[in-house]
């Protein structure tokens, strides 16, 4: 590099360096920094803050001009996330050093906007006070659609990541399968699947396990839309090294491969549904009507009986089968069922039909459980509604990021955008827990939440041009300050070559 003459020297703004790199001369920020060893202070060169002209002077970039611009940014739902998801930037920053501060910025973009596509997400970025409070971020489309598919590349750090929110002893942990259709013919994932109700159809699949107590996925993966739930199990547990906890799983994981398999893991228990054509119970056990005859006690849930038996499994040894029947779910269902039947047979349901509609309705309400848990009826009844909650909110969630992967046709970005869904997905959850610990989840779901503190804003859009917290209702701050966050006026960003 050429030497800087002396007049070009004198115009560059305080903290920063000239480089003349051909005929150019950049100026770059630096910081004075000392070293505690060495007993010295030197400078540290950050960003390019824009360029000296001759006869010109300095002319900014829009990273050196961010102070002096009068903006206004998103600032409420941007500082909500910041606070409740306390913990994970420093997580991720650990494995992965020189990438955190995007993938989270990325994580917090998809959980605040909704349907974010490539194209969107340099200028969601710079709406949102991420970019003044984690700022220097890359976020153009090109350049995120070149790191995500060399993140895809790193599932080795993803694991090692997952294994940071280990389970305890005998926590309850569901496993879910999901679908992302998708037209894409460039990707070998995307096969015909056997998904009920999209079978025929390309698609991926996407494995999650969440853990009930934290109400936190602690695991995703994503396998060939082929690949059914009960083969990935096998894989998907021995990535994270599940052991000593109570697996909750629906019918789509039932295998003889996957229950020999976790009979075999010391200390692992299981809650797995059977099929109505399951032939592990007698079949005059199996209808709703037969509880009279069948039946050996009962307890009551939300305010209605649930009578139950238990059935000797012969064929898995330490394993038991519970049969419950939900006397107010089958009759909800029944009508349901046969609402259904005349709608689709224009109001009335043809004589031929009633023989069939009466055997479907029999089964109704019908819940069988398989275990090797040594819960009592009760307890595995409940352990398994509890799935059905999380799972219940697993598919409003979707809704609500939009998680569908169509927009990603490429192989090699897939695993890359559903690390970054995954933990969107954390985030989303952690949030969630807030709600809920704070009884606020009777007013507000978090797109709720999010989509009304998007109003508070930080402007420097003032005589001074001091930045001032805007938009700040009485309500809206009653409403912070239960959740525990507190506003904080920018002053600077953090420095991130600092500990977290």
């Amino acid at each position: 590099m050429s030497q800087v003459p002396d007049h070009i020297k004198a115009m560059k703004p305080p903290s920063s360096e000239v480089q003349n790199i051909k005929g150019r001369y950049y100026v770059y920020a630096v910081k004075a920094r000392y070293d505690k060893e060495c007993k010295r202070s030197y400078s540290d060169r950050q960003g390019c803050i824009g360029q000296i002209y001759d006869g010109i002077g300095f002319v900014p970039n829009s990273k050196g001009n961010v102070h002096s611009v009068s903006m206004t940014k998103e600032y409420g739902a941007t500082r909500a996330i910041l606070v409740l998801t306390e913990g994970l930037l420093a997580r991720i920053r650990k494995h992965f050093p020189s990438d955190f501060l995007r993938i989270y910025v990325l994580a917090a973009l998809k959980l605040m906007e909704k349907d974010l596509r490539a194209k969107r997400i340099d200028w969601a970025y710079e709406r949102s006070a991420l970019s003044l409070l984690l700022p220097e971020v890359p976020m153009s489309k090109n350049t995120v659609s070149d790191f995500i598919a060399k993140l895809s590349l790193q599932r080795g750090n993803m694991v090692e990541f997952m294994r940071e929110f280990q389970v305890s002893d005998h926590d309850s942990i569901i496993f879910d399968g999901t679908s992302m259709l998708s037209a894409s013919k460039d990707n070998p994932y995307v096969e015909k699947g056997y998904t009920p109700g999209k079978k025929g159809e390309t698609q991926a699949r996407l494995i999650y396990a969440f853990e009930i107590n934290t109400r936190r996925p602690i695991y995703f993966n994503v396998v060939p839309g082929s690949v059914s739930d009960m083969t990935a199990l096998i894989s998907s547990v021995g990535d994270i090294g599940l052991a000593n906890c109570v697996m909750l799983l629906d019918n789509g994981f039932f295998s003889d491969a996957n229950i020999k398999y976790m009979l075999a893991v010391e200390g692992m228990k299981f809650i797995l549904p059977l099929k109505g054509n399951t032939t592990l119970v007698k079949a005059e056990h199996k209808p709703f009507r037969a509880y009279k005859d069948v039946i050996e006690d009962h307890f009551v849930y939300h305010k209605r009986f649930v009578f139950y038996r238990e059935v000797r499994c012969d064929k898995y040894e330490g394993c038991k089968i519970f049969v419950f029947y939900d006397e107010g779910r089958n009759q909800a269902l029944e009508k349901e069922h046969i609402r259904k039947a005349e709608r689709a047979n224009g109001g009335k349901i043809p004589k031929d039909m009633v023989s069939k509609l009466h055997k479907e309705c029999a089964m109704l309400g019908v819940t069988m459980l398989l275990t090797n848990n040594r819960t009592d009826a009760e307890q595995t009844y409940l352990d398994y509604k509890a799935r059905w909650a999380i799972e219940e909110m697993f598919d409003t969630m979707k809704n609500t990021l939009s998680f569908t992967m169509n927009y990603e046709g490429k192989y090699e970005a897939q695993m890359g955008w559903a690390f970054v869904e995954f933990l969107s997905l954390m985030m989303y959850f952690d949030l969630d827990r807030v709600l809920t610990e704070t009884k606020l989840h009777k007013s507000y779901s978090v797109g709720d939440l999010l989509f009304d503190l998007k109003v508070i804003e930080q402007s420097n859009c003032n005589v001074d041009g001091k930045w001032r917290i805007a938009n700040l209702s009485k309500r809206r701050k009653e409403l912070l300050t239960a959740l525990g966050v507190t506003l904080e006026t920018i002053t600077k960003p953090p420095d991130y070559n600092e500990a977290i």
